[in-house]
């Protein structure tokens, strides 16, 4: 069964890797997709060519996108897919070892959609599926109920119970994070990453949605592709001026790995979908 059907050439991959990538292009995984490809050489291992440009090593992956964006705003493709070279790695690699997002298989699948499209398969993995049996989340009130035909266990009802309490004395949100083909990805906004990653602009995601986007309003849970893979139709980009792009390139242009990487990384859903009205 084929699942690739849709001509590719429209949609323009443009990958971040660092060291990741055989040096036989011909072995990557997105060869058998598509000649359409720019890679962001963040580890200088590759000569230069109309499909590798030598990337600085700040900001993640993070700043290649927002860097991609002002270099070709005024001709952008009819899409783009954002992703790191890693996409396909196992998931819970120990440190330093990169983990993946998402498996080929499913990246054959997600492609062909259209619109704004999250590349994951965080939604297939058991301890999602096993969740989504016991609660349902509710996008109205940005929380979660327990599903009608689900009876919670006594461990799990006391965690319920003490997430119902005001925020200062709550032992432990239910849940961390969340996932359903439906939901998306869901991750509680607690900004833990600034706890293990230096910042140097901001330290608090509402912190710095406010300052960017004047309808922002505070969030219990962030919808987010993890690692920042997107496939982005050029009019979800135009959206907003050059100028906001800008601006957020220069937040992670400092360091390899920082704190402002991953805050963006958990608006980039809520940018690219058009929810948000930018300041700049």
């Amino acid at each position: 069964l084929c699942i690739i059907t849709k001509n590719f050439d429209v949609i323009k991959f443009v990958i971040s890797d660092y060291n990741w990538l055989d040096k036989d292009l011909s072995k990557a995984w997105f060869s058998e997709l598509t000649s359409n490809f720019i890679i962001y050489d963040k580890f200088h291992r590759f000569e230069e060519s109309n499909k590798v440009i030598k990337q600085k090593n700040v900001g993640q992956n993070v700043y290649d996108m927002f860097d991609f964006i002002i270099n070709n705003y005024e001709n952008l493709p009819e899409k783009t897919f954002f992703c790191r070279s890693c996409i396909t790695f196992p998931k819970g690699r120990p440190r330093p070892k990169s983990n993946g997002n998402c498996s080929l298989e499913q990246i054959k699948r997600l492609i062909n959609k259209d619109g704004l499209v999250e590349i994951n398969d965080y939604a297939l993995l058991e301890e999602h599926k096993m969740l989504s049996k016991k609660l349902k989340y509710i996008k109205e009130k940005d929380d979660f109920i327990v599903n009608p035909n689900y009876k919670l266990n006594f461990y799990d009802q006391i965690l319920l119970n003490l997430n119902r309490l005001p925020k200062t004395f709550r032992v432990k949100r239910l849940p961390c994070s969340f996932c359903t083909i439906e939901d998306g990805y869901l991750e509680i906004n607690s900004n833990w990453y600034f706890r293990h990653h230096k910042a140097k602009f901001f330290n608090s995601y509402d912190k710095f949605m406010s300052t960017f986007f004047r309808n922002y309003v505070p969030k219990k849970y962030l919808r987010f592709s993890p690692g920042c893979n997107y496939i982005v139709p050029s009019e979800n980009i135009l959206r907003y001026r050059k100028d906001l792009y800008i601006k957020l390139r220069s937040l992670v242009d400092y360091a390899p790995v920082i704190g402002e990487a991953h805050m963006i990384e958990r608006a980039l859903y809520s940018i690219f979908a058009g929810e948000l009205e930018a300041i700049y």
